[in-house]
């Protein structure tokens, strides 16, 4: 939130908001934007947004170029095809548009740790951090991937944002994304 208020506070854009949380989407429709909400089983998300979509980011139906802007907070660690899913967020967004792509990540690891064969949410948890994850990213190696997907890919310090550090997660960066001009 603090990243919406105080970096980029978009006003007046049309935002797709995967996974919606309701005090993001309350605020992005507070500012006049064009929010669609959209997740691969919307069911869980009609209580934000009855108008929720259901999407698969690995394909989306939405044409080339037609958001300003993506928030995604933890959903890449459950999509088995990061990769894909980060090249449709690039392909979706404007030129000049951004993402905000939060994931559980670990700055102690040099390599993302995933397995999609687990199919144990007691296991899960244990090596991902929760029962529903398939990945726990090293945080260089998934700066790494989204670049590749044809994003310039910034972090930004919660001291950037205005805000304290925060103590239970002290020295978490936000993760944004760029579509390049």
């Amino acid at each position: 939130m603090a990243y919406l208020q105080n970096v980029w506070k978009p006003r007046s854009r049309s935002i797709l908001h995967l996974a919606p949380e309701k005090l993001l989407y309350d605020h992005l429709k507070d500012n006049d934007n064009r929010v669609t909400t959209a997740d691969f089983d919307p069911k869980w998300y009609r209580d934000v947004d009855p108008d929720c979509r259901q999407e698969d980011a690995t394909g989306f139906s939405f044409a080339d170029a037609s958001f300003d802007g993506v928030l995604a907070n933890h959903v890449m660690e459950h999509i088995p095809d990061d990769k894909k899913a980060a090249g449709e967020i690039a392909r979706v967004l404007k030129p000049g548009g951004r993402a905000i792509l939060q994931t559980p990540y670990s700055t102690r690891l040099s390599k993302t740790l995933e397995d999609l064969s687990i199919d144990n949410p007691a296991e899960q948890a244990r090596l991902f951090g929760q029962q529903d994850h398939i990945r726990i990213y090293a945080l260089n190696d998934y700066l790494n991937r989204l670049s590749e997907s044809g994003l310039e890919v910034q972090t930004v310090q919660q001291a950037e944002m205005g805000i304290p550090d925060v103590p239970f997660q002290p020295g978490e960066v936000i993760i944004v994304g760029f579509k390049r001009e």
